[in-house]
């Protein structure tokens, strides 16, 4: 529950109302995130899975409840959005409706983020990588492969928009 605070300061810096929080399916997905990880653990496991499968059915957003995520996590508008076990977020993070996080279709390994990345809508983000701090993903790209800090990825399968400009 200790990124909470962080995560609605986030939330309230795009502009959005406290009214508007009241309503929001992406707000409520991450205070259900919260306080799932909150009860599992405190050893609570089956109110966190009842909430979990609620927050799934409302929200379409399905965040496993032991993936580490840094304050400051945003979901614009819900889901559909899935983030499996194991991937590990820093801080910062921004996710648009149809964001995949999660294993490639060989299984291996799932995604490591640095902090403040912002994810377009229907980005997939597959396998065992790592992106570094201040990356952008633009809408629908597909990233196998991991990138340096401050990449601006774009495409099928995902190209460095920003070392072409240097």
């Amino acid at each position: 529950m200790k990124f909470l605070r962080e995560d609605y300061k986030r939330h309230r810096e795009t502009g959005l109302s406290i009214q508007d929080l009241l309503f929001s399916r992406g707000f409520h997905a991450v205070v259900s995130f919260r306080l799932r990880s909150w009860l599992l653990s405190k050893r609570i496991p089956f109110l966190h899975i009842i909430i979990g499968y609620l927050t799934e059915v409302i929200t379409d957003v399905e965040i496993a409840p032991n993936v580490p995520i840094g304050g400051g996590l945003v979901i614009f508008h819900g889901g559909p959005i899935t983030i499996s076990p194991g991937a590990i977020l820093g801080k910062d993070i921004k996710l648009r409706p149809g964001v995949v996080i999660g294993g490639n279709f060989q299984g291996n390994g799932v995604p490591t983020f640095g902090d403040n990345i912002d994810i377009g809508v229907g980005a997939k983000i597959l396998g065992e990588i790592t992106l570094g701090d201040n990356t952008k993903i633009g809408a629908n790209a597909v990233v196998i492969k991991s990138f340096p800090a401050n990449s601006v990825l774009v495409g099928v399968p995902a190209k460095n928009i920003a070392a072409s400009r240097e």
